[in-house]
C-alpha cells in the first residue's frame, strides 16, 4: 500500500511539474500587454514567420531541435518579454521570454528547442520537438502570431518548411537550411 501512495504522490508530483508554464520567466506574472511599436501583434503578423523545423538528428553528435523564423518585412523587429513559444497551441504561454531579441529585415533567429530553459544570447526552450509530429506557435501576449503543425519527421536529418521564406507551401527538405534562406 506504501508503494501505491508513493507512486501516486510522485506522478502528482510529475504531473504538476510538467503542466506549470516554463521558460526564461520563472515567476507566475502574466504576460505584460505589448507597449505599441515593432514589438505588437499587428505589426508581427504577416511579417514574422515560423519558417522552418528541425526535430531529429541522426547524427554521431545530435542535432539540437530547432525552430527558425524569419522576418519578412523591411524594418528590424523585435521580439519582447510580451512574447511566448509553444510545442502545443492549447498552452499559449509555455515557454515565455524574459529579455528582447531583434530580428533584421529578410533576416532569420533561431530557437534551439532543447530542453535547457534558459534566454541568453538565444533561446533554448523549455521543450524538445517531438519527431512523430506535432503543432509549434508564437504568441504576443497570448494573442497568435503564427503556428504550424508540423508531419513525421522520425526518419531523422531532415526538416519541414516554408517552400520559399515566408511563403505559404511547405516542404520537406533533405538538407535543413538552419539559419539561412529556405529558396
Amino acid at each position: 500500500m506504501k508503494k501505491i501512495i508513493l507512486f501516486s504522490l510522485c506522478f502528482v508530483a510529475l504531473f504538476m511539474i510538467v503542466n506549470t508554464t516554463t521558460g526564461c520567466k520563472k515567476d507566475k506574472t502574466p504576460i505584460p500587454t505589448p507597449t505599441p511599436g515593432l514589438d505588437t501583434v499587428s505589426a508581427m503578423k504577416g511579417k514574422l514567420f515560423i519558417n522552418e523545423i528541425f526535430s531529429k538528428s541522426n547524427a554521431a553528435t545530435p542535432i539540437n531541435d530547432w525552430v527558425e523564423l524569419y522576418n519578412s518585412s523591411d524594418s528590424t523587429l523585435k521580439l519582447t518579454t510580451a512574447y511566448s513559444i509553444t510545442d502545443s497551441l492549447g498552452w499559449n504561454n509555455k515557454f515565455l521570454l524574459t529579455k528582447d531579441y531583434y530580428i533584421a529585415p529578410k533576416s532569420f533567429f533561431v530557437i534551439e528547442c532543447d530542453g535547457l530553459n534558459e534566454c541568453s544570447d538565444a533561446i533554448h526552450s523549455s521543450f524538445k520537438l517531438s519527431s512523430a509530429g506535432e503543432q509549434f506557435g508564437i504568441y504576443n501576449a497570448g494573442a497568435i502570431i503564427d503556428s504550424v503543425s508540423f508531419p513525421d519527421m522520425s526518419v531523422g536529418d531532415i526538416s519541414y518548411g516554408r517552400a520559399t521564406d515566408g511563403g505559404s507551401t511547405w516542404r520537406t527538405f533533405s538538407s535543413p537550411t538552419k539559419g539561412t534562406s529556405n529558396n
